[in-house]
């Protein structure tokens, strides 16, 4: 599902800016609706069971490979920053995401609060 989500969004001709808000306004979405999955792979990143953990590999750096590849995009049109690191812009997204569900149950689980601190991240990066 999170794949093909990332697949179709990829296809689509949007601004990189737009492309980043979109991922953020739908992945949260997703992964509140889906929290089992989160949890799979937090397990296996934390203590490999041999089962999955290529399957988890592949799937995480192909969701790096693709926000690396849109903050690029944003740099080169002049939407993002110009001197931030796309590698770690990338990864922080993805971080915050992953610790939003390592801690979540430690908040008020409030529906909005994923997307308003990956959006308040946004703004840091990406120009206006």
């Amino acid at each position: 599902m999170f794949i093909n989500f990332i697949d179709n969004l990829n296809k689509q001709d949007l601004d990189p800016a737009e492309k980043l808000r979109l991922y953020v306004k739908d992945v949260s979405a997703i992964e509140i609706s889906n929290n089992t999955r989160a949890q799979l792979v937090f397990r296996e990143i934390t203590n490999p069971s041999g089962v999955c953990n290529d399957f988890v590999k592949s799937k995480l750096l192909k969701i790096h490979e693709f926000l690396l590849s849109i903050v690029e995009e944003g740099k080169a049109v002049g939407t993002i920053y110009p001197k931030l690191d796309a590698s770690h812009v990338a990864f922080t997204l993805e971080s915050i995401i992953s610790f939003f569900f390592l801690t979540k149950h430690l908040v008020d689980e409030d529906k909005t609060y994923l997307s308003e601190v990956l959006n308040s991240y946004l703004a840091s990066v990406i120009k206006v």
